[in-house]
């Protein structure tokens, strides 16, 4: 890699972990959203030698729900947390079934289908208070820009995004990884700037990225406002259509 291009990589970076509020060596980047969620469960299930559990929701993604169906076949026990009729996750179930065992759950943000948010702090402290050992990961690529996502706050150790989902480029998705967290890689060849996911990186794809983060950051009231407006303005016309 060229010197422009690494410093041009190096500020997109700077952009993005400024937005989300995380370090600059904590985000990896893939190709789509796709990549960076089969990274943080394939990638800590290579990494695990004892833990053999997985809680998903049963409304996630299906790059979140196949590879955590594919590690039931090397011996690993994946658990479906039941929602509600809004998508939201039982709280209960997911405290019945978190135990010293748990490798991972893994729970989006903000669903990609009916936008259901989920309570994010109250499912991080059933975890917690469980096993601080248990790795959360949530698939955020529904949530940047949609919701306020700050990554220390947060306390997840993965976190997923997909650059096309927050209004930038295709080509691009990133994977937030706690300082600490340690994960095998699920791709291997020529390494580049990172260890984790090898190969020469989208940088035209990852300075759209930034550009995209960036602008959603500086207008998150005003965009979310809109948002609100359409929904409630959508919601009206339905209702007036089902009385006519």
């Amino acid at each position: 890699m060229g010197w422009v291009s690494y410093q041009t990589l190096y500020k997109a970076t700077e952009s993005i972990a400024s937005a989300i509020n995380c370090s600059l060596n904590e985000i990896i980047y893939t190709h789509s959203g796709t990549e960076a969620n089969n990274l943080a469960i394939i990638g800590s299930a290579s990494s695990s030698q004892n833990r053999k559990k997985i809680l998903v929701s049963s409304i996630e993604h299906l790059s979140v729900i196949f590879p955590a169906e594919r590690l039931e076949k090397y011996g690993f026990k994946l658990i479906r947390i039941p929602v509600d009729g809004e998508g939201v996750v039982n709280l209960n179930f997911l405290s019945q079934h978190v135990d010293k065992e748990t490798l991972l759950v893994s729970i989006a943000a903000v669903n990609h289908e009916i936008g259901a948010v989920q309570d994010m702090k109250a499912i991080r402290d059933i975890i917690r208070d469980k096993d601080e050992n248990i790795l959360i990961h949530t698939d955020s690529c529904d949530a940047l820009g949609k919701i306020p996502l700050d990554l220390k706050t947060l306390d997840v150790d993965l976190a997923s995004f997909s650059s096309h989902k927050a209004y930038g480029p295709k080509g691009v998705g990133a994977l937030y990884i706690r300082e600490g967290i340690k994960l095998e890689p699920i791709i291997y060849g020529q390494l580049s700037t990172q260890k984790l996911w090898p190969g020469i990186e989208n940088i035209p794809g990852i300075l759209g990225f930034s550009e995209a983060v960036e602008i959603l950051h500086e207008n998150f009231g005003e965009y979310t406002s809109r948002m609100t407006d359409l929904r409630d303005r959508l919601m009206l016309n339905k209702r007036y259509s089902r009385r006519g």
